[in-house]
């Protein structure tokens, strides 16, 4: 079955005051050739050629994305944010909303050897009102450190729905503490402190760090999480979130994105682990069958053949119970469920047979 996760758009039209300021370092990084930059090798390239550190890495990619990249105005206007946009497809067009911009930049940071995060999450608006609509923005790791960006309010702003490009420095390497002034994750674990804020305190602009709460290790969270499978990493996502206070509705969205998530992941589960099941009876069943058509010569005794059909008959059994699990979320994949169960019948009734057949054979030996 193919892997389809939910994904959820997310966007910000934002204005701010901007900082604008573009050091002699950062014209190198604008300075990269512009058949260069259509690919994120290309761009890496050049970035790992003129810059030697990590810092210097992150800052040119920061600067480069942000000076290059046009907020993608008329996607939001048609809300047309459903259809995903690739890493190549914002290179091309040079047009992106805030997760095109998130994207890129990560994808440039790991090829540069930096380890980097895209974080969903929501923010405040100037004047500490809660945007509407989720974003997304970058964290780095640069010297054992986490840092955080963002790529898209550094770019510009937009107004009456349209995008002016206007460089700034004020969401470049932020410190945690900083950026959850009016950047809130929905995964706590991204908000890289040891005491979380709550959403309502975020809500209530109370961002005190709260030490009499048990200290949240989010370094051995985060290495947890990477170490997890996709299902399983939706459902620990949705436990931290759930547990993180009073949530609103975009943190709902949220959390019913990752509950379809973890639906989709244990229907693949369920159906993955069917055919594994199917696989080995198959495999059980062959081997019975060669020593059938050898007149049981090499089996010790009469129980060690009864166990190899009573094995095959627990691998459908097991089998169909994980077909429980199993939905059906398009054409295909209702096509090779109902091949799967009718291969799997045909199975089951070629066993049973030969289960009937067995227990008379073996009662006449005795």
């Amino acid at each position: 079955m193919n892997k389809l996760f939910v994904t959820i758009s997310v966007i910000l039209l934002f204005s701010f005051k901007a900082n604008s300021q573009i050091s002699p370092q950062d014209k190198i990084a604008l300075e990269i050739p512009e058949n260069a930059t259509y690919s994120t090798r290309n761009i890496t390239s050049y970035v790992k050629s003129h810059f030697s550190s990590d810092s210097e890495r992150v800052r040119a990619i920061f600067v480069w994305v942000a000076n290059n990249i046009n907020y993608d105005v008329e996607k939001v206007r048609t809300r047309n944010l459903r259809e995903r946009t690739t890493v190549d497809d914002v290179l091309m067009t040079r047009k992106a909303v805030c997760q095109g911009y998130a994207e890129l930049f990560v994808a440039l940071c790991k090829e540069s050897n930096i380890n980097a995060i895209m974080v969903p999450g929501y923010t405040k608006l100037p004047g500490g009102t809660i945007s509407e609509l989720p974003h997304a923005w970058v964290a780095a790791e640069i010297n054992k450190k986490w840092y955080l960006f963002d790529p898209t309010w550094a770019a510009g702003t937009v107004e009456n729905f349209q995008f002016t490009r206007r460089f700034s420095n004020r969401y470049y390497k932020r410190l945690p503490e900083e950026m959850i002034k009016d950047h809130m994750p929905f995964d706590p674990m991204y908000q890289f402190i040891n005491y979380p804020l709550l959403y309502d305190e975020f809500k209530m602009n109370d961002i005190s760090i709260n030490t009499s709460r048990p200290f949240f290790n989010y370094l051995d969270t985060i290495n947890l999480y990477n170490s997890l499978d996709t299902l399983n990493q939706c459902i620990g996502a949705a436990r931290r979130i759930t547990r993180n206070g009073e949530r609103n509705q975009i943190i709902n969205e949220m959390l019913e994105v990752l509950h379809k998530n973890q639906q989709f992941g244990l229907s693949r589960a369920g159906f993955e682990g069917a055919v594994a099941q199917f696989n080995k009876g198959i495999e059980v069943y062959n081997r019975y069958i060669n020593y059938k058509n050898h007149s049981f010569a090499s089996v010790k005794n009469q129980r060690e053949i009864q166990q190899m059909i009573d094995s095959v008959l627990l691998n459908i059994k097991t089998a169909y119970s994980l077909l429980e699990n199993v939905v059906a979320n398009s054409d295909d994949h209702r096509q090779n469920l109902n091949n799967f169960n009718s291969a799997l019948l045909k199975f089951y009734r070629k066993v049973d047979e030969e289960n009937i057949f067995l227990k008379s054979y073996l009662s006449g030996r005795r």
